[in-house]
């Protein structure tokens, strides 16, 4: 069973744009990276350099929304909403 990613609205990238500063919009940009190498990592699977990247990517952003829920539980699991992730617990 597959899970559906939310569609992000134009809308709300905008509203990241304007802040790029802010811990949501670090994630949000963090995560459509990772969606960019992922689908570059299905064609190209034996690009490591591209599968390293990938696993930076989700390091750095696991310690962006570790540090939000310490500082603002409410903003984190409103991020975890709209970007689709799961819900973990610090």
């Amino acid at each position: 069973m597959t899970r559906k990613k939310p569609v992000i609205t134009a809308m709300q990238i905008k509203k990241f744009r304007k802040n790029p500063g802010l811990t949501e919009s670090q994630i949000c940009f963090s995560t459509k990276k990772i969606e960019v190498l992922e689908k570059h990592f299905k064609i190209h699977k034996k690009d490591f350099s591209s599968g390293r990247q990938i696993l930076k990517e989700v390091g750095k952003r696991n310690r962006m929304l570790r540090y939000l829920y310490r500082n603002s539980e409410q903003r984190y699991l409103s991020i975890c909403k709209l970007l689709g992730l799961r819900i973990k617990i610090f």
